[in-house]
């Protein structure tokens, strides 16, 4: 066992030699630089990917670096992703590093050992609008006379919109926003209603596609809290059904 631990890394280390001396003075890189740079962004979260590299001893890491808009025109530096460095992972969550909309261009190169390889740059650069907003799961529970909503993926940047109407009457639909969770509503007992949520980024000028309709009846019967009335005069105002002069 250990003349063969021995022979392994006599061989790892005659094999590494004789790298290094194929690949110098011949113009080649020393290592292969990842390809297939992309980010994958979903839900404002921007996630760096790209290809393993192929390496007969294995051992291969890989180090990011971001450059914003005021790096590239008046810095003309490069900032470390510190928790992404050395890393052995294929891919780098670079969300808190991309803090504005501004294009940003991001690279990665592979290591083994002290032999690093060329960067790797996006195709093109990366700027945070184009995130893409999922679907978001909708879930609705019906405690006594009201209605609670949650909607999955809302966050500081991420609201949600709220469609909503009696079951049968589709042409009257109503909604509402919302940016927290849970949300709770009062409508007409014993009324069947529909909902529906949908994503958007305010000032993007982007939503996602609506969920799928789930459709819940109120209680009837349930005794009605104290804070139904003031409620549901919010919402008769919000949607116009009466006005502040006719209190």
């Amino acid at each position: 066992m250990v003349l063969r631990q021995f022979l392994n890394a006599m061989g790892r280390v005659m094999f590494t030699s004789v790298f290094l001396v194929s690949t110098s003075g011949r113009g080649l890189e020393r290592l292969p630089k990842p390809k297939n740079v992309f980010v994958n962004s979903t839900n404002m979260r921007h996630i760096l990917r790209w290809s393993p590299v192929r390496f007969p001893l294995g051992g291969i890491t890989y180090s990011v670096q971001f450059q914003g808009e005021f790096e590239r025109h008046h810095k003309k530096t490069w900032v470390v992703i510190s928790e992404c460095s050395r890393i052995t992972e294929t891919w780098c969550d670079v969300t808190a590093d991309i803090s504005s909309d501004v294009d940003y261009d991001l690279k990665v190169r592979s290591q083994f050992e002290n032999i690093t390889s060329k960067w790797a740059n996006l195709s093109k650069l990366f700027n945070r609008r184009e995130s893409n907003l999922r679907t978001p799961r909708l879930t609705v529970n019906v405690r006594g006379g009201s209605l609670t909503l949650d909607v999955s993926e809302i966050s500081k940047n991420i609201h949600a919109r709220i469609y909503y109407w009696e079951k049968g009457a589709e042409q009257q639909i109503l909604n509402i926003s919302m940016d927290h969770n849970p949300f709770n509503v009062n409508l007409r007992r014993g009324i069947t209603y529909c909902f529906q949520a949908q994503l958007y980024i305010s000032g993007y000028n982007k939503s996602s596609y609506p969920s799928d309709p789930i459709c819940e009846t109120v209680n009837k019967d349930a005794a009605r809290p104290a804070e139904y009335f003031q409620h549901s005069l919010l919402l008769l105002l919000f949607n116009g059904t009466i006005r502040k002069n006719d209190l």
